[in-house]
């Protein structure tokens, strides 16, 4: 994602209709994030990187600014 990368914002709107396409957008934000601790993790354990881990960091970068914000229309109507 070019976003990511350049700290842009993403906004996806009524995602009430398509509930299916948030458990994916779930499941894909836990393995980013999960890949990105066990980076973190690595760095901790061992100061000089070897080649394998470089090229890990390279596959996923984050920028600080990077934001993805979601919008659900949840009203209810009277019954």
């Amino acid at each position: 994602m070019r976003s990511r990368e350049k700290g842009q914002w993403i906004i996806l709107q009524n995602c009430q209709n398509n509930p299916n396409f948030l458990y994916l957008l779930e499941e894909r934000i836990l393995e980013t994030a999960i890949f990105m601790k066990s980076i973190e993790n690595k760095k901790k354990k061992k100061e000089d990187a070897d080649e394998e881990e470089e090229d890990e960091e390279q596959k996923i970068k984050i920028d600080p600014k990077f934001r993805f914000w979601f919008t659900c229309n949840t009203m209810q109507w009277p019954t």
